[in-house]
This record gives C-alpha cells, structure tokens and sequence, in this order.
C-alpha cells in the first residue's frame, strides 16, 4: 500500500485494503495510504477509527442483523459477503424492510453477472480474482479489459451508455 500510495496520485488511482479484521490493521493501512477499508466482517471499532481518519469504510454482512449494525455504526457501504451464496435475489430481499440499504456484494461477482447485481439494487460491486485472476500467470492486461468490461456492464445496466 505504501509502494503503491507514493508512486500514483489520488486522482490516478484509488489504493485500499481488503480483509481487514480490527482497527489496528485498519489504521495500518490507512496510515500506509489506505483510500478505503474492506472487511468480511463487522467490528465496530474499525468503523469508528475509519471514521475518525475520514476513510470509506465497507463491513461486511450476511444477515439483515448484520446489515443493520453495519448502517447504525455509520458505515460507509455494507459488503454483502459471501455473495456467491446469495446471488442478486439476496439484495431485492434485504430492500424490501431497508430499501435505504447501500449494498456491495463480493465474492462470486464477474463480468457475466455485474448487471444483474446492479439491477437487484447493489451500489457498488467488488471484484476479487474475477478481475484479477489472470495476474497470477503474468497476464497483467487482462485486468485492464476485464475492467473496462466489468464497467460496460454496469454503465448499461444503470441506463448509462456503455
């Protein structure tokens, strides 16, 4: 994080961390440079550190409960995690009692179903080896198509041209 936070600008590029569990790994990474903090689950502490240094915050959740405290702890998104045990019905579910519910799924989320989840509500979608995969056998290019992909699905399934 901090490599990368002192070779691009802010505007270039949005640098964060994922699977972050408590407030001391958190304020690791956001004193690194840290943008935003993902995490698979809810603790408070780290929502309230995020707060204080003015950092996005995305807990995840898997219950209305969960989801709950995640919205009353003044988080910024809720991750919706597991997604791939849930799908998109999950998210038009969960709106029914809180429409007000800003949702990100992840895990289990790619190019193929990206509109699906958008349509279902979600406000932001996270991608992790669906976008990355292909760095793993040095095919660094293909995040970058799979990235303009991933935002053609979504600007078109906003209404947005692609």
């Amino acid at each position: 994080i901090a490599e990368l936070s002192s070779r691009y600008k802010p505007e270039e590029i949005i640098i964060g961390a994922g699977t972050v569990l408590d407030d001391v790994t958190a304020r690791q990474a956001i004193l690194s440079g840290a943008q935003y903090i993902v995490s698979p689950c809810f603790d408070e502490k780290t929502v309230r550190l995020c707060q204080t240094y003015q950092i996005a915050v995305m807990p995840g959740a898997m219950t209305i409960r969960e989801m709950v405290e995640v919205m009353r702890s003044g988080a910024d998104l809720i991750k919706l995690f597991p997604g791939e045990l849930f799908g998109p019905a999950m998210i038009k579910a969960v709106h029914g009692p809180l429409p007000q519910a800003r949702i990100m799924p992840t895990g289990g989320v790619t190019v193929d179903n990206a509109a699906d989840w958008i349509r279902a509500g979600a406000v932001a979608l996270g991608a992790g080896s669906s976008l990355t995969g292909g760095a793993r056998t040095g095919d660094y290019a293909s995040i970058t198509r799979i990235a303009r992909a991933f935002i053609r699905e979504i600007r078109l399934a906003r209404g947005n041209e692609a």
